[in-house]
This record gives C-alpha cells, structure tokens and sequence, in this order.
C-alpha cells in the first residue's frame, strides 16, 4: 500500500483527481445550477408569450362579439322590428315578425355557439329576449346599477363592457358566469328600444387555449380588473396573484408553492379589458429535462474519466499539446496582421480538422476585409462624386439668366423668390451638417425648386406634396429625391399647352418609408426604363447631375440591396417612381455616426 502511495501512478491519480475530476465536478454542479436559471429564465419569456397569446386571443374574441353587438345596434331594421313588435296586437304578424328578428340575429352570430342570450328592454316596460328567456322581470333588470350607469352617460350605439358577472338574466345556470356587453340603440329613428344586452358564455376562452395543445401541468385562471374569478383552476392562482386596478405591471411572473410544489406563475393583461390571464407551471415540469440530462451526463462523465486516465492520459502530450502549441502560434501571427500565414496539415484527427478550419476562417476573413475595404472606396467614391454633382454651373447660368430677365421684364419681387429658393437649395447642398434631411425639411427644399422650374417653364407644371404625420420627422439622404422631380419635369412635357402633373407622397408601408413621385406626362417604354436603372447617366442641365441609376446605387451602398428605387409605367400615360427607404429616426442617425 505505501509503495502504490509513493508510485508515479498514485501521483498521476491524485493530480487526476485534485486538478481535472474535483473541479470539473464542482463546476459541472455549478454549470447545472446555471443552466437551470437559464432554463427557467427562457421558460418564463416562453410562458409570457403564451399567455400573452391567450390574452390577445381573448381580446380578439371580445372584439368580435362587441363589434357583432354594435352592428346589432346600428341595425334600424332589427331595432324597428323588435321596437315595433311591442306594440303588435295580430299573432300572426307578431310570430312572422319576430321569426324575422331570431333569423336576421342567428345570422350575426353564425360563428360562436356561445351566446347565452339576447334581451331588447323596452322604455315602457317590458323586453324581447333571443335565445334564452331572462329569469327576471324588466323592473328588475332597470333597478340594477349598471343599468342606471349607462342610460346616465347618454352615449348612443356604443357598446359597455360589463366584464364577466353572476349570470343573473338567464335561467342557463343560476352558479354560472357571463360574459356581458350592453349598448343604448340611437334614437334618431324613433324606436321603443332603451337597451340591449348581451351575453356569452365564459368557456369559449377554454376553447382559446385548449388549442395551444400545452401539457397537463398546464393551468389557466383569468380573472377581472376587480379580482373576481372569470375561469377559475385547480391550483386558484387568482387568489395568489393579487394586483391593484390601475397597475403599471402588464405583465409578469412570480414564483410561489401551492400544495408543497413550486409553481412558476405568468400573467399577461388582456389589452381593453383589463382582464387578466394567469397561467400556472410546476417547476419540477420546467427542470425535469435538465435533472435527466444531468444522470446521463453524470454517468457518461465517470466512464470517460476511467477510460482517459487509464488508455489517453499517457499520449495527449504527444497528440494533443504540440499540435495546439503550433496553432496558437499561427494564431499570435495573425493577431500581428499576417494573415499569409499557412504550415503543413499532418493530421487529420479532430486537431487537424481544428487546424484546417482555422485556416479557411483566415482566409475567409481576409476576403471580408477586402470585401469591406473595396465596398467602403466605392462608397466613398460615390459620395464624393455626389458632392461634385450636387452643383451643376450649367444650371446656376441658366438660372442667373433667368433672374436676370426676370427682374428686366417683372421686376424685385420676383428676383427676391427665386434668388431665396435658390439660396436654401445651395445652402442645403454646401453645408457640411450631415448627409441627411428630414422628410419635412425634403419636401421644403423641393417647393424651392419647384419654384425655381416654374418660373423657367412659365407654370407649365404643377406638384403636389403628401406626407404622413408619421414620417414628417423620419430622415432621408439630402437631395435623393430631387434628381426624381427634376426628371419627371423636364422629360414629361408631352403638349405646351398642356399642364403637367406632379404628385409626391411620402408614407409608411411595412415599417419602410416609401417616397412615391407620379407624373402624368409623356412616359417611358419598358425598353427606357430599363435602360435607365441599369446605366449610369448625367442630367447635364439640371441642377443635380445624379441620374435615376445613381440614386438608386446611392440607396443601396447605404441601406442594402432591400432597399433601392423603382420605375414604372403610369396608365394610361405617365411614370411612376418609388423609393423605398428605412424609417430612420434621429437617433439611429447619431447612433450610426
């Protein structure tokens, strides 16, 4: 025994077991406790969406009914024909009449099966019902306070939410709940209508997550803005979370023990409603899979630790330290910018493999910064070629000369304008604040030479300006959409005689800006336009020398080949041009500089 104790193998054993198997037991025990929180973290985010799921599901279910609720109401001919029933004395037209209102109110409600019941009070006492009779008379339903609460706001055909309350109208069930929406008909055609109300049975929000297909340590409770219980579990989670009306706390989670277990506890507020959906999971579900890779793993670990002491710990020098030694060298000499480097490949082992990937990683990262380098000289080149085009001295001249002749032949006032929109338009174009507008500012800049054209062209042409409230304040490129104008006016006179039409919008469309500039001139063939999205052309005079190729290579060095410009032909005569561009706000542009 004490010669097995002094022996090279016991020392290899004990260093074994101090430096590889304590610690690698110690941190696998702590990876484990980590890869639980992980696990439980991602479940709570994956819970949350659930439960936010089901939330949205109901609200749209709830909207459903309401907006079927206010068709009803809006509808003169059901409110004329059950007002009008009141008051029918012949049987046979009564039952006629009223087999019209049942079949015309079935018709609404052909996509639910979970409407309780419909009643039509009358203001003179009295009330018509559809599906269900109510189990209690009209003064009752008129005594109540929600009743007296709505007739006192005085709002015509809006429907009220009465939240899901004791099923006190129909003899359905005497225990069971209601979902209840109730709304004043418009008495602008006389009718003897003063309410109606509605009601739906709770359980068609099990049907919303029964069709989630989630496990049966599933539980959902929802419960109302006051704390009542809507659909109530096993587990009565309703009476555990317990938040104040008015909570900034949409959504959330906690954690708790219901009959010795721990339940993770998710809940997400059903937007309008102020319902809120709670769902329940046993943490024991959530962790179940880590705890059996773990016995695995646990397992698999003794067995590799044998077979590595006893068969590999003898060759990893040889095999394993040496063939590492030369790739962190390799590595140190790319850190230095040598990216030349490359040695022979001797083995194809899983060192060798981790050699040759290095390799090709080298020489793939080579090629991206020569990709990148070649995009960033194109784009500068681009640029700078942008700023010699910007001012155009053949249309300076020939827009001196005509504020010459304009002030011989009309005089200051006119010189005054034009000089001033020519004036913002180069103090725009020269200024060095940036290579972005606001749409606003854009569109500003365009009246300015708009201005400036009409006067060259005698208002042969007129434009339009449309912007959205949303993109006032988005930012475009500086002069990108002026090339587009200048295009459709000097190309799309067809007639002198004839005015020509400019429209430009600015929108949003899919979360994208979208500049649209519609003329309804002369056109282009397909065989045109095509020439000029794939050939770089000069406007030679005009004020801007970027041609419709340029823009949209511009857009596209920037943002992307998502984004770009489109040409097309107006019917029956004219061009369409459309710019997609991202929505950029002004802090994702400082944020890019």
């Amino acid at each position: 025994m004490t010669k097995f104790a002094n022996s090279i193998s016991a020392k290899f054993l004990l260093i074994f077991c101090t430096f590889i198997l304590i610690p690698v037991i110690i941190c696998g025990y702590m990876l484990i406790q980590r890869f639980e929180s992980i696990l439980i973290e991602n479940n709570i985010g994956k819970n949350l969406q659930i439960t936010e799921q089901i939330s949205h599901n109901i609200n749209n279910t709830t909207k459903s009914f309401i907006h079927t609720a206010a068709s009803i109401i809006n509808d003169v001919d059901v409110i004329s024909d059950v007002s009008n029933l009141n008051s029918m004395d012949n049987p046979q037209l009564r039952l006629n009449t009223q087999k019209q209102i049942e079949l015309k109110l079935e018709n609404y409600f052909n996509y639910t099966t979970d409407l309780i019941g419909i009643v039509f009070v009358y203001k003179n006492g009295g009330y018509f019902y559809y599906k269900n009779p109510p189990r209690i008379k009209s003064e009752e339903i008129r005594a109540m306070d929600w009743y007296e609460g709505i007739l006192q706001q005085k709002i015509k055909n809006k429907v009220f939410t009465l939240d899901c309350t004791d099923n006190f109208l129909f003899s359905v069930s005497k225990t069971s709940k209601a979902v209840s929406f109730a709304a004043v008909p418009d008495d602008k055609k006389p009718n003897n209508v003063e309410l109606v109300y509605f009601a739906f049975r709770p359980n068609t929000f099990e049907k919303i997550y029964s069709q989630l297909n989630l496990s049966d340590d599933w539980t959902i409770d929802i419960v109302s803005y006051d704390g009542s219980s809507i659909l109530q579990s096993a587990t009565n989670a309703s009476q555990i979370l317990s938040l104040p009306d008015g909570s900034t706390n949409a959504y959330g989670y906690q954690r708790y023990r219901h009959n010795n277990k721990d339940l993770l506890l998710t809940y997400y507020t059903v937007p309008n409603l102020n319902w809120r959906v709670i769902g329940s999971v046993p943490y024991k579900t959530l962790t179940r899979d880590i705890h059996i890779t773990t016995t695995y793993v646990s397992i698999i670990f003794v067995t590799i630790s044998i077979l590595f002491f006893c068969v590999f710990f003898g060759s990893t020098f040889s095999t394993v330290i040496h063939p590492i030694h030369m790739l962190m060298n390799q590595m140190k000499k790319v850190e230095t910018g040598d990216f030349q480097i490359r040695a022979p490949i001797n083995n194809k082992n899983e060192i060798g493999q981790l050699n040759l990937s290095f390799y090709n990683m080298v020489d793939k990262i080579k090629e991206l910064i020569e990709k990148v380098e070649r995009k960033e000289q194109e784009k500068t080149q681009l640029e700078i070629k942008s700023l010699q085009y910007q001012i155009n001295p053949h249309f300076l001249f020939n827009t001196l000369n005509t504020i010459t002749t304009m002030a011989a032949t009309y005089g200051v006032e006119n010189v005054k304008h034009m000089t001033e929109s020519l004036t913002k338009l180069l103090m725009n174009t020269l200024e060095k604040q940036g290579a972005y507008n606001t749409v606003e500012e854009s569109f500003e800049l365009l009246r300015n030479y708009e201005y400036i054209m009409g006067i060259k062209y005698s208002g042969r042409f007129h434009v339009q300006y449309f912007i959205d409230d949303d993109v006032r304040n988005t930012y475009i490129l500086k002069m990108i959409v002026q090339p587009i104008l200048e295009n459709s006016i000097i190309h799309g006179f067809e007639d002198v005689f004839v005015q020509l039409h400019i429209d430009i919008h600015a929108s949003c469309k899919d979360g994208d800006l979208l500049v649209t500039v519609e003329d309804d001139g002369v056109g282009l063939t397909q065989q045109q336009i095509d020439e000029l999205m794939a050939t770089e052309h000069e406007n030679k005079s005009g004020f801007n020398k970027l041609g419709i190729y340029n823009v949209n290579k511009r857009i596209q060095l920037y943002y992307g080949k998502k984004y770009g410009l489109n040409m097309l032909r107006r019917e029956p005569k004219g061009t369409i041009v459309q710019l997609k561009l991202p929505k950029l706000t002004k802090d994702m542009i400082y944020s890019d500089l």
